[in-house]
C-alpha cells in the first residue's frame, strides 16, 4: 500500500507453488527464489486486470 500498489494476489492455482517457494527460500536462503515468485503472480494479476478491461469495452452498451 506504500506505493498505492493493490496487495500481492496469490491465485488459488497457484497455492502449492506459493508454498514451495517459501520452502525452498527458507531451505536456500535464497530471497530471490520468493521474490521471483511473487514477480509472476503480479504480472499474471496485471495481465488478467488488463484482459478485463479490454473487454469491458466491447459488446453493446445503451451508455451514451
Amino acid at each position: 500500500m506504500y506505493h498505492q500498489e493493490p496487495f500481492i494476489k496469490i491465485f488459488t492455482e497457484d497455492r502449492a507453488d506459493y508454498i514451495e517457494a517459501l520452502n525452498k527460500t527458507e531451505e536456500l536462503e535464497n530471497i530471490s527464489i520468493f521474490r521471483d515468485f511473487i514477480c509472476r503472480q503480479q504480472i499474471k494479476f496485471y495481465k488478467a486486470e488488463i484482459k478485463k478491461f479490454k473487454r469491458k469495452d466491447k459488446g453493446f452498451s445503451l451508455l451514451f
